[in-house]
């Protein structure tokens, strides 16, 4: 990326971060002020919703006690106890239901909230007595005919009524048993009826609708708001945005939903929190509580979406996202301008030291002043030393490039992985490609043997030791190629460390000892025979000793024989074995180089079979030995211990060059 685009963006950058900057911190004051009224506002208007609906339940308590006030209720009582007809004033009990039906429906006629009213007898288990509801033509108030009044009351409330005071007054949401399957927004009141004596008679009930009410809230609440209604025990009981009655078999309780607003309400009428609804948005919520007719404690939940507490805030961010674009394009277009000025010798500069690197050939512009002169220079001065230190180090490494090119040794470089980075020619020669060590190809070709001739495992090669980290000296082994000899080779290793001590490979040094394990070899051989002669010689002086003593006395017999024919030829058999032994003990002596050499005129053939007298039982029974004299053979002037000597030793070297056993 050029300079002047670097510059523009980093001038673009920092008006942006400056701005945002600031915008963050305007939004954040902001919110410090805005979040805590709106708050404030949502919780004024869930106590405005809980006010609304205590008066309207309020009122409708007082109305159901002004309710049992009507005469038909204990008119029926004193007809039912006295067989059908009031006493008092002569009416019988049907008479009296009539009555209470009118009553009923004048009320429902003049209050269109109420649904339903009910009159059941506690003394006939619930009987219902009288009803009236809505269910005419048009939703018309009906007076329900005594065929219909099938309906017994809820044993629960049968005994909840009869324990109740005669100022008691009960609600409930849609108690069990509502004729619809999805719950209207209804309470039920009950209250007991009690004779003068105080005895429970009768319970009235009847159904109030609370939809009007509930759409007058609804229709106060904005798009962002949701408001429920609930109890404290974590029943949901109305859903005001829907305008309905949650079912009681809802799965969740309220403090499941809202359990950062169920930690912070503990034992307090009220509380507000910010949190995330149900549905994972995130939401201002509150929550407040009071005291219904009857005792039961209700409260009413209210959300809103954070957003919409944040819009003022929101808005001033996007007048800051205005001016940050308006102050990017201005940044951007004068730090255009700067930065050409300012990047057009640095660019300069930037493409003569790029061209140095691709020729070697530094070529500034002239006339640069400032700061960019001073890098001009600079980079002049750079460009000598490198040239200078450059030529220094193409010398240095051409001269170890030769040196090492140069080597009898066999120098291998391994890197960390054992891979081989680096051979001589020396080493190519003897191991062959480098890519090749090691394949099924290369061991096909290649052994590696051990010094006795046993094949070498890998994992005691030199190789996989260095890469080991392992520092040895003169680990011997051998190299066979298929189509040539072994070459003997001792081996040193060295691991070689990085800057940091950590392992970065290795250097083998091979050298080939053929040469010197031959010359051992050799030695060892001479210093055999040389042992051999000098044992030779000593049993051969020692014999030659008792044969000058055997040959005297085979002498002196020979004169004391000499008139007995058969003595005498045996005496002379004698003088020659002893003439042939004393042959045998100069032969023996010339071998070992302690009888002076004689040399006459001889026949190399005899010479041979003589020879091979002495060489079957030392060479012994695996080496057979085959002589073919040559026909018309010249006779040789040598010393014959010598000439015998020379064969014995070309033997004795055929022996051990066919392992024992041979031709």
């Amino acid at each position: 990326m050029r300079l002047s685009v670097r510059l523009t963006l980093a001038m673009t950058a920092l008006v942006l971060c400056t701005v945002a900057a600031f915008g963050l911190l305007a939004y954040y004051n902001i919110g410090h002020a805005v979040v805590p009224a709106g708050i404030q506002r949502l919780a004024d208007q869930t106590k405005a919703r809980i006010g609304a609906v205590e008066a309207l339940l309020r009122t409708v308590r007082n109305e159901t006690l002004g309710a049992r006030s009507f005469p038909p209720h204990l008119g029926i009582a004193r007809a039912r106890r006295n067989g059908g007809l009031d006493p008092e004033d002569g009416i019988t009990e049907e008479q009296w239901r009539r009555r209470l039906n009118e009553a009923y429906a004048g009320q429902m006629r003049a209050k269109p909230g109420i649904l339903r009213y009910r009159y059941f007898a506690l003394a006939d288990d619930g009987l219902e007595l009288v009803r009236v509801d809505r269910d005419g033509p048009d939703n018309s108030v009906r007076i329900v005919p005594q065929s219909e009044l099938s309906r017994s009351l809820d044993m629960e409330l049968l005994k909840q009524a009869s324990a109740m005071s005669g100022d008691e007054v009960d609600l409930s949401w849609n108690r069990p048993g509502s004729d619809s399957d999805t719950p209207e927004p209804v309470i039920t009141f009950l209250t007991p009826v009690h004779e003068l004596d105080g005895t429970p008679f009768g319970v009235i009930v009847f159904d109030l609708d609370m939809r009007p009410t509930f759409e007058r809230i609804r229709s106060a609440l904005s798009q962002e708001n949701t408001s429920y209604v609930v109890d404290v025990d974590g029943n949901y009981l109305v859903n005001l945005r829907e305008g309905r009655i949650v079912p009681t078999s809802h799965s969740r309780r309220w403090q499941e939903d809202f359990p950062e607003l169920a930690a912070s309400l503990a034992d307090k009428p009220g509380t507000a929190a910010i949190l995330k609804a149900p549905d994972g948005q995130r939401v201002a919520a509150v929550v407040g509580f009071t005291t219904m007719p009857g005792g039961k404690r209700i409260g009413v939940i209210e959300t809103t979406a954070f957003e919409a507490i944040m819009a003022p805030a929101a808005a001033l961010n996007t007048s800051i996202l205005i001016v940050a674009l308006i102050a990017a394009m201005s940044a951007a277009l004068l730090s255009m301008l700067l930065s050409r000025s300012l990047a057009r010798p640095i660019a300069q500069v930037t493409a003569a030291v790029q061209a140095f690197g691709k020729t070697g050939k530094l070529a500034l512009p002239r006339g640069l002043s400032g700061e960019t002169g001073v890098l001009a220079g600079a980079f002049e001065q750079m460009a000598e030393r490198i040239k200078a230190t450059t030529a220094e180090l193409r010398t240095k490494s051409d001269l170890l490039d030769q040196t090492v090119a140069g080597m009898a040794d066999a120098v291998l470089v391994l890197d960390s992985e054992g891979q081989r980075v680096f051979g001589n020619p020396t080493a190519k020669k003897l191991f062959g490609e480098f890519s090749d060590i090691g394949s099924e190809r290369w061991k096909l070709e290649y052994q590696r043997l051990r010094p006795d001739g046993s094949s070498m495992p890998p994992n005691e090669c030199p190789a996989f030791r260095a890469r080991g980290g392992e520092s040895f000296d003169n680990v011997e082994l051998a190299i066979k190629r298929t189509d040539k000899p072994a070459v003997q080779l001792s081996a040193s290793g060295r691991p070689i460390h990085n800057a940091d001590g950590s392992f970065g490979g290795a250097v083998v040094v091979y050298r080939d000892v053929t040469a010197l394990r031959e010359a051992e070899r050799q030695l060892l051989q001479s210093l055999k025979m040389q042992a051999i002669g000098q044992l030779t010689g000593g049993v051969a002086h020692d014999l030659n000793n008792i044969l000058t003593v055997v040959t005297g006395g085979v002498e002196i017999l020979a004169e004391g024989v000499a008139d007995q024919p058969q003595l005498k030829e045996v005496a002379a058999m004698v003088d020659q074995a002893v003439a042939r032994a004393s042959d045998l003990t100069n032969g023996l002596l010339s071998f070992s180089r302690k009888q002076p050499l004689q040399p006459r005129s001889l026949d190399v053939n005899a010479l041979m079979l003589d020879t091979v007298k002495l060489l079957r039982p030392t060479l012994g029974p695996r080496i057979d030995i085959e002589v073919t004299p040559a026909a018309d053979l010249r006779p040789a002037l040598a010393d014959p211990s010598q000439l015998g000597s020379a064969l014995i030793n070309l033997a004795i070297n055929a022996r051990d060059a066919m392992n024992g056993c041979g031709r």
